[in-house]
C-alpha cells in the first residue's frame, strides 16, 4: 500500500460506485456533501473536485462548486420527482438518491479530455476547466435521464443510463443513451432502448466512429446515432481487437459469448457446467477483460464463486482461481464487478477496496492487499504501476 486518501463521504453499509481517474502522474477524485447528513466534508460548497500525487498521496483542491444539483422542467419542479425506478435500489443507497431531489447530488465517472474536466450529478452534465476550475457548460441531456456511465470519442461525449427509469405522468421510459456535443454541451441524439435495468454501471462499446449500448442490439452512428446495423444484445459488453465479448442469459445461465466486431459473426460460446445454486443463474458474470490468449471473468458455479480464465481463440476454460482461498482475512469477499490489466496481470477489485492480482497465464495468484474493514464499495483506476481501489467511506488506496 503506497498511500492512502480518506474522502469520507459515504457511512458504512451504503452501497457505492465510484471510478477515479489517473491522468500524467495525477489521480482526480472529488467529495461531495449530501443533505440529510450530519457530516459534510466540502465546506464552501457542495463538491471539491481534488488532484493527489500518484506517488506521494498528497491531495490538492482543484476548484469546489455548487452547481451540481438536479435540474427543473418548466414547471419548476426538479425532472427526479416525476420519474419511477424499474429496480430496487436501497433508499439509503448514494447510487441514486430518492429523498429531498431539490438538494440531492449524485456523481459518477470522471473524464477528462484536451483541459477540460466532464462529470456526470443527478441529471446534470458538467464540464469545467480542470486547471482553473472555471466552467465551461452545465446542461441535462435529456429530462429524467441520470448519467451513469461516459465516454469521450471524437469530441463526443456519449452519456449512458442503465437504471431504466419511467416518467410518473407519461409511463414513458426516460433515454438511456444519448451522445453531447463536447465543445457547447448541446445534446446531438438520443434513444430509448429495452435494455435490463442495472444497478451497477455499464458502458457502451465505441469504436470505429460507432457505438452500441449494453443490452441493446441497434449499432449507431456516433455523432447522428442512425441505426447502421445490428448485433446480438450482450451484457456487460467490451471490445479487445475486435472480438466483442459479452453476457447472455439461455436455460437458466449466464453464457460468455465471442462475435466478430467488423463481420458480427459468431465465435463461439463458454457455459459452466452445473445448476443455480440460489437467487443468481450458474454462469459468467462481470465485464470481460482480455490479456494476451486469455479473457478473464468470473464465475458463479453450484458451489464456488471464481476467477476464471477462458481461451480466446477456442472458448475453453483454461485455469480457475477462488480468491478468497489466498488470505484467512474475513475482509476478502469473492464478490467483485470490476477488474483491469496490464499486459501481464489482471488486478480483482474486491468490496472495500481489497485486491488481487492474478497471473492471466495459469491463474496463479501473484499478491493480494486487505485493507481493513468492509463495505459495499466498489471501483478503481490503473495506470502505469499505480492501482487506485475504492474502499470504505470512499477511501482511495493507492497500491504500487
Amino acid at each position: 500500500m503506497q498511500w492512502t486518501f480518506e474522502r469520507d463521504i459515504f457511512p458504512r453499509g451504503t452501497r457505492m460506485y465510484h471510478q477515479p481517474l489517473i491522468v500524467d502522474g495525477t489521480v482526480y477524485t472529488y467529495r461531495v456533501n449530501e443533505p440529510g447528513r450530519d457530516h459534510t466534508p466540502v465546506e464552501d460548497g457542495k463538491l471539491e473536485f481534488i488532484a493527489i500525487d500518484a506517488e506521494t498521496g498528497d491531495p490538492e483542491t482543484v476548484f469546489v462548486t455548487d452547481d451540481v444539483g438536479p435540474d427543473a422542467d418548466e414547471t419548476g419542479d426538479t425532472t427526479d420527482s416525476d420519474i419511477e425506478f424499474d429496480i430496487d435500489l436501497d433508499i439509503d443507497s448514494d447510487d441514486i438518491v430518492f429523498e429531498d431531489t431539490t438538494e440531492s447530488v449524485m456523481i459518477n465517472d470522471i473524464i477528462i479530455h484536451n483541459g477540460s474536466v466532464y462529470f456526470g450529478t443527478s441529471n446534470r452534465i458538467h464540464a469545467h476547466d480542470v486547471e482553473t476550475g472555471e466552467q465551461h457548460w452545465s446542461t441535462t441531456p435529456e429530462p429524467g435521464m441520470m448519467p451513469t456511465g461516459m465516454r469521450v470519442v471524437d469530441d463526443v461525449l456519449v452519456v449512458a443510463d442503465n437504471a431504466n427509469l419511467r416518467h410518473a405522468r407519461t409511463g414513458e421510459q426516460t433515454p438511456d443513451l444519448c451522445a453531447i456535443d463536447i465543445e457547447t454541451g448541446e445534446s446531438l441524439w438520443s434513444r430509448t432502448s429495452a435494455a435490463e435495468a442495472s444497478n451497477s454501471p455499464q458502458l457502451p462499446v465505441i469504436a470505429d466512429g460507432l457505438v452500441q449500448h449494453p443490452d441493446t442490439a441497434p449499432v449507431r452512428d456516433l455523432r447522428s446515432g442512425e441505426e447502421l446495423a445490428t448485433l446480438p444484445a450482450r451484457e456487460t459488453p467490451s471490445l479487445h481487437d475486435g472480438e466483442l465479448y459479452g453476457m447472455i442469459r439461455r436455460d437458466g445461465k449466464r453464457r460468455l459469448v465471442s462475435h466478430s466486431w467488423e463481420t458480427g459473426e459468431k465465435r463461439w460460446e463458454y457455459a459452466p457446467e452445473g445448476d443455480t445454486p440460489g437467487n443468481e443463474p450458474v454462469g459468467v458474470y462481470g465485464t470481460p477483460v482480455a490479456v494476451g490468449d486469455t479473457v478473464v471473468v468470473r464465475e458463479i458455479g453450484e458451489r464456488d464463486d471464481l476467477f476464471i480464465g477462458i481461451d480466446r481463440e477456442m472458448g475453453t476454460r483454461q485455469w480457475s482461481v477462488d480468491t478468497t482461498s489466498y488470505s484467512d482475512s474475513e475482509d476478502i469477499h469473492p464478490h467483485s464487478e470490476f477488474w483491469v490489466a496490464d499486459g501481464e496481470t489482471v488486478y480483482c477489485i474486491h468490496d472495500g477496496g481489497a485486491a488481487t492480482a492474478i497471473d492471466p497465464t495459469d491463474g496463479t495468484i501473484e499478491w493480494q492487499v486487505i485493507p481493513d474493514g468492509w463495505q459495499l464499495s466498489k471501483g478503481c483506476a490503473l495506470a502505469e504501476d499505480l492501482l487506485v481501489t475504492v474502499g470504505t467511506g470512499g477511501t482511495l488506496y493507492g497500491i504500487s
